[in-house]
């Protein structure tokens, strides 16, 4: 969604809550949030004493965010980007930050003119929209998570029952802040896995389904590589050499590449001792990675995966996450069978995003939360990814010659050191 958008829904009216009969805006709001906790949260502060909210310092290449919410809020975002972004408790936020309440949503009157503003939200969930003095309000889901944007106190809100709804939200919106700051220094995201090893590294590209996770994941599981991102990462050309940063995000996998790096048992194993799932994984996953079955499951066509969170690669798997490095060779892999691809230009084009064209649209209209990115930086970035050295692996959707490929690879990639 644009900023045309975001105007026009800023342009409305809201009517966010009654109290006795009386419309609120959005400081009452907040007021009102904190009476609407639930009860049992309000009951273990009372009785413990102690403070269960928590502020958060988000920061990479000398860009920050703050995020405050409840314990269990703060302490999963910390968690979700801490691996590869720099993720630490505070005591001063700075002027702008995002705040996670778990509590109910404010009830939404009918505005007196029944004038409400219908919007898009993440991955095309409708919403409602209204503005009242300056702040902004959406409710999305019927009710089950909020958001209010007050531009005065600079303060964005995101309100529900669910925890982990709650961190969700919170995470992706502080991701898309930072997103856009980076793109204002001209980092260009690339859609593309990245492993890096001392002064060598590699950029992996390729429609989905195309064999990234096979590269990426098996040159860090079986070559020491360090993984800076699995399915995207930020780029940018620093004195003629390629530079990559992590973007922070969870790993799907699927049943079979699992059991192909030998991730079967040992994921097995840290699910019966306690090991955390992604809020959002299906549990008929989870339910067959416990019984050992290594057969892919599918939905309607999609194959269904298991979400690894950042921390679990090393917790679990031993894998060293990697915050920057530089790259020296484009990989373009694919399955046996599949057709070669015809352009590496083409196929890095079409892996160049922005924040704004990520999946998360700017529906609160707010300014900072727009893509900054240049068409110049994106034509560099290009330009220099399509000069690296380029490598072709083939995989075989089995074991049998995958592990020899991946170690050819590897040999490559590391004589390729910018220095």
């Amino acid at each position: 969604m644009g900023s045309a958008r975001g105007a026009e829904i800023a342009g409305g009216f809201v009517k966010i809550g009654r109290v006795t009969g009386q419309f609120f805006g959005c400081s009452e709001a907040r007021a009102a949030i904190s009476l609407y906790r639930r009860r049992s949260d309000i009951e273990k502060q009372e009785q413990s004493g102690v403070s269960t909210r928590r502020q958060l310092e988000i920061a990479v290449e000398g860009r920050s965010v703050w995020v405050e919410g409840d314990e269990s809020v703060i302490t999963w975002i910390e968690s979700y980007v801490g691996g590869w972004w720099t993720a630490q408790s505070t005591m001063n936020c700075g002027r702008r930050r995002f705040v996670g309440k778990v509590g109910n949503v404010w009830q939404m009157p009918s505005p007196a003119d029944n004038k409400r503003e219908r919007v898009e939200t993440y991955f095309g969930t409708i919403a409602e929209a209204w503005r009242k003095d300056g702040a902004v309000f959406v409710v999305v889901d019927g009710g089950k998570i909020g958001y209010c944007w007050d531009a005065g106190s600079q303060e964005l809100v995101v309100i529900g029952l669910d925890p982990a709804a709650v961190a969700i939200d919170l995470n992706r919106i502080a991701r898309a802040a930072l997103t856009a700051e980076l793109e204002g220094d001209g980092w260009v995201m690339v859609h593309a896995a990245c492993v890096v090893d001392g002064d060598a590294g590699a950029v992996v590209v390729g429609p989905k389904g195309s064999g990234k996770s096979t590269t990426a994941l098996g040159l860090a599981a079986g070559h020491s590589f360090g993984l800076l991102g699995n399915d995207r990462c930020f780029a940018r050309v620093e004195d003629g050499h390629i530079r990559c940063i992590a973007w922070p995000g969870s790993v799907a996998v699927g049943l079979g590449l699992l059991n192909a790096l030998g991730w079967t048992e040992v994921l097995a194993k840290g699910l019966r001792e306690g090991a955390r799932n992604h809020p959002a994984q299906r549990a008929e996953v989870v339910r067959q990675i416990l019984r050992g079955d290594s057969r892919s499951l599918f939905e309607r066509g999609k194959e269904l995966k298991y979400e690894i969170l950042p921390r679990q690669f090393s917790e679990l798997f031993g894998i060293q996450l990697v915050r920057e490095g530089y790259v020296t060779r484009l990989v373009l892999p694919r399955f046996e069978h599949d057709p070669a691809p015809v352009c590496a230009e083409d196929v890095v084009r079409n892996s160049t995003l922005t924040s704004v064209g990520d999946g998360y649209p700017n529906f609160l209209g707010v300014g900072f939360l727009n893509s900054k990115l240049s068409a110049s930086a994106v034509t560099r970035v290009i330009e220099a990814l399509c000069s690296l050295d380029v490598e072709l692996p083939v995989f075989s959707k089995g074991r049998d010659r995958n592990p020899s490929t991946l170690e050819q690879l590897a040999e490559r990639i590391r004589g390729g050191n910018v220095r």
